[in-house]
């Protein structure tokens, strides 16, 4: 099942190679890259 996203508020932490990292229903959503260059990674 596929679930569209709505809101996603980021914050920037200390470490610069992972700029933003968001929660996604207990999930980490990890956006790396400037400015957030669309490689994601999904951890579980």
């Amino acid at each position: 099942m596929q679930h569209a996203i709505d809101k996603i508020y980021a914050v920037k932490n200390n470490n610069p190679s992972i700029p933003f990292i968001v929660n996604l229903e207990g999930k980490n959503l990890i956006i790396t890259g400037n400015n957030g260059s669309g490689k994601t990674v999904f951890l579980r």
